[in-house]
């Protein structure tokens, strides 16, 4: 898996590199990542995780899709950010959802860490479907999950993913900068119009 490891680091590397820099080519890159990253999951005994990259490779075409067409004019769709009551609700299901996961984990044979793999998992969608609408929020939901990736692919001997984990999380914390500062000029330069 080592090698598979690698190539599926470096092409989701990539993918974060342009989701930085507000660029929808990101989802190109991911889902050639996702793609090799599902093979390794799978055959490691992380189900979830492996369900998570599929999801992740279907989602890419919307993002992209979104990031480019989905503001109101069909333009490129703006960076704006979830109040605290969405935050609530989204935690709220992400929890339950959570539960369900897990209750179901005890039915699929060889599944390692069902409890921590579920709820990272339906955290890890929660913060796509947010990066695919662009929300600022979505970054924290990604770097908490992230972290939790750290311990899992410790687990799982993945050292090539420990390794993008603990990239992702730097580049998540610059992400949300980033798109903070963008969001920041957007809202002024709509404002001066």
């Amino acid at each position: 898996m080592g090698l598979l490891s690698w190539g599926a680091s470096i092409f989701s590397l990539i993918y974060l590199y342009y989701a930085i820099k507000n660029n929808p080519v990101c989802f190109l890159y991911g889902i050639i990542g996702s793609g090799i990253c599902t093979y390794v999951s799978y055959s490691t005994g992380l189900k979830f995780d492996a369900a998570l990259q599929v999801f992740y490779i279907s989602i890419s075409f919307l993002g992209y899709y979104r990031w480019k067409y989905g503001g109101e004019q069909k333009e490129e769709l703006p960076i704006t950010d979830l109040s605290a009551t969405q935050h609530l609700l989204i935690i709220t299901l992400g929890t339950i959802c959570s539960a369900i996961l897990i209750y179901l984990s005890q039915y699929i044979e060889f599944i390692r860490l069902p409890m921590l793999d579920a709820t990272s998992t339906v955290f890890l969608i929660i913060g796509s479907f947010l990066l695919i609408e662009r929300k600022l929020s979505s970054w924290i939901y990604l770097v908490i999950a992230d972290f939790s990736y750290v311990y899992i692919y410790g687990v799982t001997g993945l050292w090539p993913l420990v390794g993008l984990m603990v990239v992702y999380i730097v580049f998540g914390v610059n992400g949300f900068l980033n798109w903070k500062k963008l969001k920041k000029q957007e809202e002024l330069a709509q404002n001066s119009v």
